[in-house]
């Protein structure tokens, strides 16, 4: 069970966010959504139990009874992966290798790779159209291409928890419904998933629970994907109107 409690995060005596409490629901995705600089990336860093030095933080984050902001980063690191929202590698190291670095927790330092390991790389290429660019060299990959590399080194951790800071960035139409749809498989195979997003209508069709960041700082809110998209909520997160209708196909709500 993975639970938020009571958390607050500040920096420079300046509030990111407070008074942040939930649980996440297991085998689900839950979609973070907020205005930039809101705190969703403060907060899924502290859920995956990497806190800035320079931040001030309070609060709790337990998973299964312990606080993962006092737990060692790599034993953390077997029950949770987390993509960061930005990331430069100093080195130019194929497709492959760079997803390889995804099994370090599965083995000891130098550590050869193993048949499991490859098998595992195998199919987080195949499930994210990595394949035929798994010798290419990082640096003449695109943008969406990139980002595909780097979700697919976060899913051969094969953790239970996968946090993933704006999965969706840079990454075109028709992958970024593959990747939600990809989720959603993963979640029925007994992970549970929790995103940083920015397309809220896109949220409310995948999402089953949403966590809005208040954009006076003061906390969430939270709630099934359905009951998050109404006006009044939708106004304490972003501070304008948006119109609500239903999705001509899935009757999902959806704004504009």
């Amino acid at each position: 069970m993975f639970t938020v409690e009571n958390l607050c995060a500040s920096y420079n005596g300046k509030k990111v966010f407070e008074n942040v409490s939930f649980s996440l629901e297991e085998k689900s995705i839950t979609a973070l959504c907020g205005l930039n600089g809101s705190g969703k990336s403060t907060l899924l860093s502290l859920m995956s139990g990497i806190p800035n030095p320079s931040m001030s933080v309070s609060g709790k984050v337990f998973l299964d009874g312990s606080d993962v902001l006092r737990q060692k980063a790599k034993v953390t690191a077997r029950r949770i992966s987390y993509l960061v929202q930005d990331e430069h590698s100093v080195w130019n190291i194929s497709v492959k290798n760079l997803i390889d670095g995804g099994r370090f927790v599965h083995r000891k330092w130098f550590e050869e790779s193993t048949e499991e390991d490859e098998r595992v790389i195998s199919e987080a290429m195949e499930m994210l159209s990595l394949t035929e660019l798994k010798d290419r060299p990082i640096s003449t990959l695109s943008g969406g291409e990139y980002q595909r590399a780097r979700i697919a080194r976060s899913f051969v951790q094969q953790t239970d928890y996968i946090f993933l800071d704006e999965p969706l960035s840079s990454v075109d139409i028709t992958y970024q419904n593959g990747l939600m749809n990809i989720l959603r498989d993963l979640c029925g195979k007994g992970k549970t998933v929790c995103i940083s997003i920015h397309d809220i209508n896109l949220a409310s069709q995948f999402a089953d629970r949403m966590i809005f960041m208040k954009k006076d700082r003061s906390g969430i809110i939270t709630g099934t994907a359905s009951d998050m998209m109404t006006e009044q909520t939708l106004m304490q997160t972003y501070g304008k109107n948006f119109r609500i209708f239903n999705h001509p196909v899935t009757g999902k709500k959806q704004i504009w």
